[in-house]
């Protein structure tokens, strides 16, 4: 029969009130098929005598149900009511009454069926208790044939661990029953061993937090472990932080020997890193390869990459790096790398040339004169992004007014702290050196062939004035030697080139975009080698541009300014160009997005500073616009605005002393 099934029975009253009843008749027990999925019940005391009217009265059904009369003699102990309720109840205090039952039972050796064994102690406990808060022992117990760093007697009854302490065992053998456990300075590391050895992970993170209130020197490699294992960003980020201003000290812990690869890259990378020198920086890094060479020894490329050879003292470099056999073996390259930033400071741009904080130098990105409100400036505004809270600054420097009226000149960083500038349309050819260890202007020898609209750029110790205009677009090329303080002509450009930009990358001068002599723009790229005094033509530009800038890091040119609405990398090694950002702007949509802006790599990053932009009725305006792009995260943010608005103007990197 379909339906649910219930059996009915009860009292009815006649003749009287329900509560005062004059009569009592027992009702026959009726089976009831309710077809219907929901009905309502009515109290039992609205029974009729009628059957139907019983099933009626009480289920609201009308139609929809069937009564079967049953024989009188049924069972009538298993009648059920109609009306019938359900309670769910929970005793709160149950699980804890279990624990601390079963913890009174572990002391009494109560129904025991296990002996954890280490190091000559024997705690005895219930496998149960310890698998239900263990994922280490809910596989080994659950393993019959487990053969990992346990060992089970023949009663099966014996589990022997290694490499955690008796101490922290018990502590956490007691936590599996009380839920609770005491984390003190003196046992938290211990504490924390086993609790990772034993997958309990409430117990990790207490200690983690623990260590992450009170790290130290002592504890900030073991817990950058910790945060890697088990994904503790915050703590990660504390314990790194300790780490870099302690490196000095825990470079030579055996615990900083046991660290990864990548856990000491993420140190010896970092430019905060604290170390006085940078000679303990190669030591340390040495060591650790030392630790286990037969492994290590093949990964000490990429370690001495984040070494900063070129700021070890000469006669150090010399005798302790020159001259180790692994290092001629793994890392030759670097070391020419090293000698070559000896010799001329300021050509070669990577990780390896930029200074650490602890040296008291930070890369500062410079922006030189260019045109404000229609008028030349003379300002000089610098930016240090690594600082805590880098903003904008003015420095006041006493200059010539031939200088400060100047216009369209190029600009050039001259070894770390230099900066050189040449041309102009007032001037075209003045050449000025500007020191900022002295903040000073200083006079040098003139230009034999003036011009502007050209470009600079300085490459084993020789400073290369490029192209640009006066009577006509100029393909010369004129080179400056410091050490006979005269200009001389070099091999031409191909074309003739103005409005166009040039960079340094892997040892050659890049000539990028520009106007040709028709005053077309160009998607032109011409590269330099110095040794062998050629140009050569290289992969165009994606598009054509003239007013633009460029700024190098590593093997990557950056590129973008004139009417390039993208910011476009060329890689060097393989000759190549790509798009890596879109530059969002309200007037992209009308060109020359930022037309004559500044560019420089500061810290890893590129900086675009200023520029024209086009405004209401197509007019041209400048900007104070500032926009970084990180290459590691591929991110191009618009970061700190300009004091003023600005363009035209030099922007280059240079080398500062911070309090």
């Amino acid at each position: 029969m379909d339906g649910i099934h219930a059996c009915i029975y009860g009292w009815v009253y006649a003749n009287g009130s329900k509560s005062t009843p004059k009569t009592r008749v027992k009702t026959q027990p009726i089976f009831v098929n309710f077809k219907r999925k929901e009905m309502e019940a009515v109290s039992i005391f609205e029974l009729q005598l009628d059957d139907s009217k019983i099933a009626a009265s009480i289920f609201g059904c009308g139609s929809n149900f069937t009564t079967t009369p049953r024989p009188t003699d049924w069972d009538r102990r298993r009648y059920v009511m109609a009306i019938m309720t359900s309670l769910e109840f929970c005793h709160a205090p149950h699980a804890g009454e279990v624990l601390r039952a079963l913890l009174e039972m572990r002391r009494e050796g109560l129904l025991v069926d296990l002996v954890l064994s280490v190091g000559g102690t024997d705690i005895p406990c219930h496998r149960a208790v310890l698998a239900s808060c263990s994922a280490f022992f809910r596989g080994m117990l659950g393993n019959n044939n487990c053969s990992c760093s346990c060992h089970t007697l023949s009663d099966q009854k014996k589990f022997t661990l290694q490499d955690v302490s008796p101490e922290s065992l018990k502590l956490l053998v007691d936590y599996a029953y009380t839920s609770q456990v005491t984390i003190t300075t003196e046992n938290v590391m211990g504490l924390l061993e086993a609790a990772m050895l034993l997958k309990i992970r409430p117990v990790c993170d207490a200690c983690a937090k623990f260590l992450g209130d009170n790290v130290t020197a002592s504890t900030c490699l073991a817990l950058m472990r910790l945060a890697s294992e088990f994904s503790y960003p915050e703590v990660g980020k504390k314990a790194k932080e300790v780490a870099l201003k302690n490196f000095s000290t825990i470079q030579n812990s055996r615990e900083f020997l046991n660290l990864s690869r990548e856990q000491v890259i993420k140190l010896i990378s970092n430019d905060a890193l604290n170390a006085k020198n940078e000679e303990i920086v190669f030591e340390a890094v040495m060591r650790w390869a030392s630790h286990n060479p037969d492994q290590r020894m093949s990964e000490m490329r990429t370690m001495m990459e984040h070494v900063r050879l070129p700021f070890i003292d000469v006669d150090y470099f010399t005798k302790y790096v020159e001259a180790n056999e692994d290092m001629k073996s793994y890392c030759s390259d670097l070391i020419l790398e090293a000698k070559q930033c000896y010799m001329y400071p300021g050509d070669t741009l990577t990780r390896r040339t930029r200074p650490r904080y602890a040296s008291g130098v930070r890369e500062t990105v410079l922006n030189i004169g260019g045109i404000t409100s229609g008028k030349p400036s003379s300002a000089l505004t610098t930016l240090v992004p690594s600082l805590d809270k880098p903003r904008w600054q003015r420095v006041e420097v006493e200059m010539e007014d031939t200088l400060a009226e100047e216009k369209s000149f190029a600009a050039v960083a001259v070894g770390m702290c230099d900066v050189m500038i040449s041309g102009g349309t007032s001037f075209p050819k003045d050449v000025w050196l500007y020191r900022s260890e002295h903040n000073a202007w200083s006079r040098l020898p003139e230009m034999k062939q003036g011009r502007w609209c050209h470009s600079m750029a300085a490459l084993q110790g020789k400073v290369y004035a490029i192209g640009g205009v006066m009577y006509k677009t100029y393909d010369t090329v004129e080179q400056y030697d410091p050490s006979t303080k005269a200009w001389s002509f070099a091999k031409p450009l191909p074309e003739p080139r103005q409005n166009h930009t040039s960079t340094v990358c892997e040892g050659k001068v890049y000539v990028l975009g520009g106007r040709n002599k028709y005053i077309s723009a160009s998607c032109d790229v011409f590269s330099y080698e110095p040794c062998s005094k050629t140009w050569t033509v290289m992969a165009p530009m994606p598009e054509a541009a003239s007013f633009l800038s460029a700024a190098t890091i590593d093997s990557h040119v950056y590129v973008t300014g004139g009417c390039l609405r993208a910011l476009f990398c060329y890689n060097a090694s393989n000759d190549v160009w790509e798009t890596v950002a879109q530059i969002a702007n309200d007037v992209s949509s009308q060109g020359y997005v930022l037309e004559d802006c500044g560019m420089a790599a500061c810290g890893n990053k590129v900086y675009v500073t200023g520029g024209k932009t086009r405004g209401e009725r197509g007019k041209l305006r400048g900007t104070d616009a500032v926009w970084c792009y990180d290459p590691e995260d591929n991110d191009l943010l618009d970061v700190l605005p300009l004091p003023f608005k600005l363009h035209s103007h030099g922007c280059v990197t240079i080398w500062t002393h911070v309090e």
